[in-house]
């Protein structure tokens, strides 16, 4: 069962997909949730919709999913071009807020997604309140880091001259490169204590398959829990279907089994 709503943040609306089990309002008991949140240019259906598949396959074992639009992207209101990670982290935590309110939505028993820059706000949310586990797809970790090593030639005046350079066919805002440290990853990660499980191919063209090692050597040194899946030869966006659906596979056994401890 699908579900659509509107939920405000800011002066915008965040398109938002809930994909519920078929029986999800007869039942008495409040359902866990997982909050999926995507990366740079993306969009709650995915890269050949393997976000819609990983809601309905949540769905079918019990499990609610919440996939949304942020501010400016998708079918959101607001402008792509205000988009910065503060704004992002903002958006995650009017979902979650939001879910707090819903009768069917058990939010003792919750965790996140998050896709490649998606990782970040996921992670600040998850440090001020908390979920039962975090997985993670081709997570940027660093994001100066990541933005040096992409970063072309003359871009500060680009930026001063027009406010905006251009990113896959969209315009990436003077205000998010301004903000593009904002995330203290390391102390953020130090104050949460809810599992990870991170997925990274050695192969990805467009975020370093160090990031991922950064959250497991982070992890390490504060003691917790945290799980690295390497893939060999897969895309950033686990973009041939083998694996994809290990990825899937993996995603969705490690929720079911957070959920099932909980008391």
């Amino acid at each position: 069962m699908l579900r659509f709503e509107f939920i405000r943040s800011g002066a915008d609306l965040l398109a938002t997909s809930v994909d519920l089990p078929p029986d999800a309002y007869d039942t008495r008991s409040a359902l866990p949730v997982v909050v999926v949140v995507h990366g740079l240019t993306g969009q709650r259906l995915g890269k050949s919709y393997h976000l819609v598949e990983l809601g309905r396959r949540l769905a079918a074992e019990g499990i609610a999913c919440v996939r949304f639009d942020q501010r400016g992207c998708g079918e959101s209101t607001g402008r792509f071009q205000e988009l910065t990670l503060p704004r992002m982290a903002e958006d995650v935590a009017v979902i979650r807020a939001w879910l707090v309110n819903q009768t069917w939505a058990d939010t003792t028993r919750m965790g996140y997604v998050g896709l490649s820059l998606g990782a970040l706000p996921t992670v600040a949310v998850d440090a001020a309140h908390g979920s039962q586990g975090i997985a993670l797809w081709a997570p940027v970790y660093d994001m100066p880091r990541v933005f040096s090593l992409t970063a072309k030639t003359g871009l500060r005046g680009i930026l001063d001259g027009q406010g905006w350079i251009p990113y896959r066919g969209l315009r990436v805002g003077k205000a998010f490169v301004q903000h593009v440290g904002a995330i203290d990853t390391p102390a953020l990660l130090a104050k949460g204590m809810s599992p990870l499980l991170v997925f990274h191919s050695k192969s990805d063209q467009v975020v370093d398959f160090a990031e991922s090692q950064s959250y497991v050597d982070r992890c390490r040194e504060t003691n917790r829990l945290c799980e690295l899946v390497p893939f060999a030869t897969a895309d950033h966006d686990f973009g041939e279907y083998p694996d994809r659906q290990l990825l899937l596979d993996r995603t969705i056994e490690f929720f079911r089994n957070r959920f099932t401890q909980v008391d």
